[in-house]
Order: C-alpha cells, then structure tokens, then sequence
C-alpha cells in the first residue's frame, strides 16, 4: 500500500494527500482508527442503547452483519504493520472487556465471563477465516446457538 498506489486508486494527488495526511505512518493510523470507531466503538454504543438483555442480541446483529472482508483484511495488514497491530490488538481487547462486561450484567461471575468472552470472539473471528462466504443471517443463528450453550452449561454448572 504505497501513496503513489493510493492516490491512483483514489485518483488524487501526492500534494492531496499529503495535505491531509503527514506521511504513510499518519494515513494507516487514521485508516486504522476509522475501522475501529465504525468497527467496534460505534457498534458498542448502539448495543448500549439497547435494555439490559436485549444488548447481546444488538451486539450480535450489528457485529454478524459487519463487512468481514474488511475485517480479515485488517487482521491480514496487521501481521506486516507495528502500528496496526497495536490498533487491532486494542480492538481485540475492547471487544471481549465488553462481551465480558454484558456476562457480567447477566449474572455471570467475572473471570468465568472473560474466558467465555474471549472463546466467543475466537469463534467469531475464526469463522470469518474457515466460512468467508457465510451469510449474516447464518452467522446470527451461530451466534444465537452460542449463547443457548453457554446459558445452558451455566445453569448446570450451578446445579453442581
């Protein structure tokens, strides 16, 4: 991803883009920061609009239907780019601290929320890389699955 590649794709100037941008590093970091505001940050807030236990279920729609050849193609900058790394690493964290968090809301003890998190978000990204092509909606009935399986593992579980 070169400026001279960039300002072809975009049909645009080297002064345009240095107008707006002070150098390559500044432009990935301002690509970088969008996808998480538009990726995460916003799709965070519009869950939280939600009442309590209709949040998940936001979450889920909003997070199934975003573009995952966006995101596979962010993962896949990241492994050459330092600073993209640290940005999707942020990502990485502020996700699963907020699935955590609505565990939590729903009764379930921290450490136990954060490790159902992250195994969650494993799923959720894996399947982005080994079914490229699934359709949100069968990506929410995946999701929805999920959550039946961890309510029921959590309620025999506090049987024992």
């Amino acid at each position: 991803m070169t400026i001279e590649a960039l300002c072809t794709a975009a049909d645009r100037t080297r002064g345009s883009f240095y107008h707006h941008f002070q150098d390559h590093g500044a432009f990935v970091e301002a690509l970088m920061l969008a996808w998480k505001q538009r990726h995460t940050l916003d799709i965070a807030e519009q869950a939280l609009a939600e009442k309590g236990d209709l949040r998940a279920r936001k979450l889920s729609d909003l997070a199934n239907r975003l573009d995952h050849r966006l995101e596979q193609a962010v993962r896949q900058f990241a492994q050459s780019d330092l600073r993209a790394q640290e940005i999707v690493r942020d990502v990485d964290d502020l996700r699963t601290g907020f699935v955590a968090r609505l565990y939590e809301a729903g009764g379930m003890e921290p450490a136990l929320a954060a490790d159902v998190a992250k195994i969650e978000y494993a799923a959720f990204v894996g399947s982005q890389i080994v079914w490229p092509d699934m359709r949100a909606d069968e990506r929410v009935a995946l999701d929805r699955r999920f959550a039946q399986l961890v309510a029921m593992a959590t309620e025999t579980g506090s049987r024992k």
